[in-house]
């Protein structure tokens, strides 16, 4: 416990003026605080993380009254002192936060008035980048900070009074907030997660990706007649996360744009987080095309319960009209392209002038045009595809992606200059602080393991 806290200074706080002033209000009746101080003793039992508080004065009824007055003095002082900390250190984030997103904006109006293709457009679209990255890590901060426990201990065994005199004996046991077998186990939780090779948290997500956390989305599974959670339940926890989500897509392309969604590996929640980001945009009043460029195994379809008899291979071969190759959603603004019978030769449809036409074209009709793409491990279909994207998201699941297979995904994927905005940490736990709020409907889904 002495690494974490210096017990002998915090002896010596318990007959600080602060504490002093606070125990005047908590005293008996008639006792004035001043001189009592010089007979409090404040010692760390030994061998423990607690703190013995004792008092000596002539009356034994007042000795245990004005012992448990300075205890309870001294857990309000520290409470207080470390609630004012986290009170700062949230009030400066806040404003930075404020300000980053105040020069998000002031870049975007650069980027409406500045000429197309101009230096100045390109400059304001990097700084656009940076900011967001800023954005997202005092976030990051901010979160951790709500999260500081300012709960200084509490009493575990009140003063009691004496049946004869003693000498300054009296105790008084305070407890601490770093008992040791607490102590053990932050650390035996800290060693698994330094051994732990998969992406779990914000951190491991930011240094894997070398890109911000866009969202961190709660588990989820299918409760309604599809796997669209945002349209079945739009209060639930996982849809809210899917708003955060969308907030990020529209600040980083207000005025739309193409958005290619992928991951390391297969079965990582990529459809889902699809399918949903593409219902709460729709939501949001914007035009959405979702579009399946999983030719080999496609779960779009799935997902929103429609017919994959014909679909995006069959437009690319020629077989069909794009339009015959679109299904409406129950949503007015989302369009869903499935991906169609799997074609033999999927990355060359996927890489092929036709399919790039077929894109320019569905944005000429929607604000955001989104792609479900492969993996991109094993696989150079999602590669062949990265020049149509203004933006990248790369999803992770939480409980099963590992470092190395993100970060080797990432690497492939920027020798291409793709356009990566940031990551979705998917089956995300609540512990790591972006999740749970607290407004909902109570409606929270769990469980999946769709792509």
């Amino acid at each position: 416990p002495s690494k974490l806290l210096n017990l002998e200074t915090e002896g010596q706080l318990v007959t600080s003026t602060a504490v002093v002033q606070i125990a005047d209000g908590l005293l008996p009746p008639g006792v004035s605080p001043v001189g009592l101080s010089g007979h409090i003793d404040a010692k760390q039992v030994k061998g423990s993380g607690a703190l013995e508080i004792s008092y000596v004065g002539p009356s034994d009824e007042s000795a245990a009254a004005i012992a448990t007055a300075f205890a309870k003095a001294y857990l309000m002082d520290r409470q207080s002192t470390a609630q004012g900390l986290v009170d700062a250190q949230v009030q400066t984030l806040t404003t930075d936060i404020a300000d980053a997103g105040a020069q998000i904006r002031h870049l975007h109006q650069v980027i409406a008035s500045a000429p197309r293709g101009s230096a100045a457009a390109a400059d304001a679209r990097t700084g656009i980048a940076q900011e967001i990255q800023r954005q997202a890590a005092l976030q990051n901060r901010l979160d951790n900070v709500q999260l500081v426990n300012t709960d200084p201990g509490a009493i575990i065994r009140p003063a009691q009074v004496p049946t004869r005199p003693i000498r300054p004996n009296r105790l008084l046991d305070i407890a601490l907030a770093l008992l040791l077998g607490f102590g053990a186990a932050v650390a035996v939780a800290a060693g698994r997660d330094l051994l732990d090779p998969r992406v779990r948290d914000r951190e491991a997500v930011v240094g894997a990706l070398g890109a911000p956390l866009l969202s961190a989305i709660p588990v989820a599974k299918k409760v309604g007649p599809t796997r669209v959670i945002a349209f079945d339940h739009p209060g639930a926890q996982f849809t809210e996360a899917l708003r955060v989500l969308r907030a990020a897509v529209i600040a980083a392309l207000p005025e739309g744009g193409t958005v290619l969604i992928t991951s390391a590996q297969p079965e990582e929640g990529r459809s889902t987080i699809t399918a949903n980001l593409g219902a709460v945009l729709a939501q949001a009043g914007q035009e959405v095309v979702l579009l399946s460029a999983d030719l080999r195994k496609p779960t779009l379809h799935e997902i929103f319960d429609v017919s994959n008899a014909v679909g995006l291979s069959s437009v690319l071969s020629r077989r069909i009209e794009l339009r015959d190759g679109l299904i409406e959603s129950s949503s007015p603004n989302l369009v869903i392209c499935p991906a169609g019978p799997p074609p033999p030769d999927a990355a060359e449809l996927l890489q092929s002038d036709a399919m790039r036409q077929l894109v320019a074209g569905l944005r000429q009709g929607a604000r955001y045009v989104i792609l479900d793409c492969p993996p991109v491990l094993g696989l150079s279909d999602t590669l062949g595809l990265v020049s149509l994207a203004d933006a990248v998201i790369f999803v992770v699941d939480a409980t099963r992606t590992k470092r190395v297979a993100v970060e080797e995904a990432c690497y492939r994927i920027r020798q291409l200059d793709a356009p990566l905005l940031g990551g979705v940490l998917n089956k995300a736990r609540p512990s790591i602080g972006l999740l749970g709020y607290g407004y909902g409907n109570g409606c929270e889904p769990a469980g999946t393991s769709e792509p």
